[in-house]
């Protein structure tokens, strides 16, 4: 009776499905000043290969012994894989992102996307092809898949880069991310990000490329990085939030057939880290071992000067000096102190800094969480987002004011969760809200001390596919901009209100923006690129000629600036990191 009750047992504890310990063991050590940028560990699981801002490297794991790879100058590594032999790698890499003062020539974006080849042997890199990134190579070494630069498009080329084919275009609004090379790349395992209807999802997909079938495995908007296992199996990290800007992840899995790819369970975290985002996700030939970047991330607000009419950013600087997420969104009206919320009591607050200052003041404060706070024209009121028990993605906000010189808060509107807002600046009185009503974008005018008032104009809102800030009020209240949707290169829409016809300016050299923001002159904008090779600040002029800024060193998280209403200083939002590379056995 005993072994049958214990043989019993054993038998549910398996189908229940047992949960394993993982163990963890750090691998690198790197500081906040040199974060790990990209990361893999070699099929054998004897090596980590990874990069940082000096350069690249190759540890032996056991020992810890560490060797230096050449590496090309100015070039920046964002992703490593290994071929399978283990004595080359894989890198996709992004140079010629430095600061500049001329407009980006059509086809540039500011910067070069690269593939390159390095051998542990010795010897130099050998570059394989421009224009091109996240690059992965298949298991028998003959085929290495990539996405395009602005990562609409999948393709296959050989081990040296011979005869490139694209495999597999995106329909509009979406971009890829290249997993993993199965087989000889007969399957691809990647990642597709679809903006739509003003927000986005991400699904995990395997592309057949003998009979075209694409079967998306699982979809989650909060996946950030994946990993599939010789087993079937997804190993990918995941928000723990909606609050991109700054959430944290763990490590889930879910099982997939290895033959179809369909998931054949339901997902389930595995990892109850707090505190870290993850990405770079690697594993050995056996499945047996992953390696990945972990560390605690932060937001801070960084000022820069601008000079050259708004196309050059100087002496760019830390403002905000404290370990926690700070989010720039206003300047006071006299352009000497940065308005930001901030989580460092808890809850998300305003605080105000002025630009001579380390330490900042506490304006806003209370349990529930107040965010994007912007001036009124008069720069009289403090305008804000409240979100009682905490911000949700899903949760519609009370629209708030509270005076600039003290005092507590007051009612204005309860909004919808699309809601976003903007004021002009003196002359001008003008405020405009925003929110979206079954496909179409609606403007309302805005006053701050009596609330909604009638709509201004409504556009079709199904192209603006973009999660990102969409829109902005310009300086004199006269117009609205728009970062619209185009296949080939990015597009601003302006829009009189006062009635006429909107006009476009492409945008020249550029594929996708976000965070678009009207210079404080009302003759361009600030916004930042989005490419598969990287993140990059820029100003764009009335004519669409687009001047590289700042790129920052490291961008887990989304970014976004604010210029001052004098147009002297430009403050911005940027990731402190410690990037290290772990290694994971037992899940």
């Amino acid at each position: 009776m005993l072994v049958t009750g214990l043989t019993v047992a054993w038998f549910a504890w398996q189908r229940a499905g047992h949960v394993p310990e993982v163990k963890e063991r750090q691998l690198t050590t790197n500081s906040s000043e040199a974060p790990v940028t990209a990361a893999a560990i070699s099929p054998d699981g004897k090596y980590l290969a990874y990069a940082d801002p000096t350069g690249i490297y190759l540890r032996l794991i056991d020992t810890g012994e560490l060797h230096t790879l050449a590496t090309p100058k100015d070039v920046s590594l964002a992703r490593l894989a290994w071929f399978p032999d283990g004595t080359k790698i894989l890198a996709s890499a992004v140079s010629g992102a430095g600061s500049s003062t001329s407009a980006f020539p059509p086809s540039t974006n500011g910067q070069v996307s690269s593939i390159w080849v390095f051998s542990i042997l010795g010897g130099s890199p050998l570059k394989l092809r421009d224009n091109a990134g996240d690059a992965s190579v298949s298991p028998d070494g003959s085929q290495i898949a990539f996405v395009t630069g602005d990562a609409k498009e999948i393709w296959v080329m050989g081990a040296n880069g011979e005869n490139p084919q694209k495999v597999l275009s995106g329909s509009a609004g979406d971009v890829f991310v290249v997993g993993q090379c199965l087989r000889d790349c007969g399957r691809l395992f990647y990642g597709r990000v679809h903006y739509a209807g003003g927000g986005f999802d991400i699904t995990a997909e395997f592309f057949d490329r003998k009979t075209a079938q694409v079967t998306v495995a699982f979809s989650d908007p909060y996946v950030m990085a994946g990993v599939w296992l010789p087993d079937g199996r997804i190993i990918y990290s995941r928000l723990e939030s909606a609050r991109y800007d700054s959430s944290f992840a763990n490590l889930w899995e879910i099982r997939t057939d290895p033959r179809t790819g369909r998931a054949t369970s339901k997902p389930r975290r595995i990892t109850s880290w707090t505190g870290v985002q993850i990405g770079g996700l690697s594993v050995t030939a056996d499945g047996k071992y992953v390696a990945l970047q972990k560390g605690p991330a932060e937001s801070d607000v960084y000022v820069g000067e601008l000079e050259a009419n708004g196309t050059r950013l100087v002496n760019p600087r830390r403002l905000t000096l404290d370990d926690r997420d700070d989010e720039t969104s206003a300047w006071t009206l006299d352009g000497k102190t940065v308005l930001f919320d901030s989580n460092r009591n808890g809850s998300y607050d305003i605080f105000r800094q002025a630009l001579d200052q380390r330490t900042a003041e506490a304006v806003v404060t209370s349990r529930e969480d107040k965010l994007w706070a912007r001036l009124s024209p008069d720069g009289a009121w403090i305008m804000y987002f409240a979100f009682p028990g905490g911000y949700s993605s899903a949760k519609s906000p009370n629209l708030m004011r509270a005076p600039i010189s003290g005092g507590p808060p007051e009612f204005i509107a309860a909004v919808d969760p699309s809601a976003d807002f903007y004021c002009a600046r003196l002359p001008a009185t003008r405020c405009v809200l925003s929110e979206r009503h079954r496909g179409e974008l609606a403007f309302y005018a805005l006053d701050p001390l009596k609330g909604r008032g009638p709509e201004l104009l409504r556009i079709d809102a199904k192209p603006l596919a973009d999660p990102c800030d969409s829109w902005d009020l310009a300086p004199d209240g006269s117009r609205i901009a728009v970062i619209a949707p185009d296949e080939q290169q990015a597009r601003i829409r302006v829009f009189p209100l006062a009635g006429g016809s909107p006009r476009d300016v492409s945008v020249a050299g550029q594929s996708r923006l976000c965070f678009l923001r009207w210079a404080a002159d009302g003759k361009g904008w600030f916004a930042w690129s989005l490419s598969a090779a990287a993140t990059t600040h820029i100003h764009v002029d009335l004519q669409g000629r687009s001047y590289l800024l700042h790129q920052p060193a490291s961008t887990p998280g989304v970014t976004w600036s604010v210029p001052s209403p004098d147009g002297r200083h430009l403050a911005f939002v940027e990731w402190n990191s410690i990037s290290n590379v772990w290694m994971l056995e037992g899940f």
